[in-house]
């Protein structure tokens, strides 16, 4: 249930037992549910500011045994053609997981990196 559909449910009950409230109940009851939901708000930004974010170094999200992501590129093995293509990986430095697949680019590793970390942002 939501904030609103909690408000609706509240108006509704004031009007129907509107004769059995004592003085300021009613005002106090808004007071009450304005309060809940401020404070609601305020812890879902505490629980967010909490939550892992990606180095401003690398942007890459820590690893989920709290060790640092690095990427590394390397000329690619089978480059017969001489064309020059790159490879990338991305991994943790401390417990060595990552991908073993290839990206061609710098910001597909790290995009799939902080997606596979649980980063919201990544696009994928």
């Amino acid at each position: 249930m939501d904030y609103d559909e909690i408000m609706r449910n509240l108006e509704y009950t004031i009007k129907e037992h509107k004769d059995k409230f004592v003085g300021t109940f009613e005002t106090n009851i808004y007071d009450m549910a304005r309060d809940c939901k401020r404070y609601i708000e305020w812890q879902q930004k505490e629980i967010e500011a909490l939550k892992p974010q990606p180095d401003m170094e690398t942007g890459l999200m820590p690893c989920g045994c709290g060790g640092k992501a690095r990427i590394e590129e390397s000329p690619f093995a089978d480059d017969v053609d001489n064309i020059g293509l790159k490879i990338y990986t991305v991994g943790c430095t401390d417990c060595t997981i990552g991908f073993e697949g290839y990206f061609t680019s710098n910001e597909d590793a790290q995009e799939h990196w902080n997606g596979a970390m649980g980063w919201k942002e990544s696009k994928l």
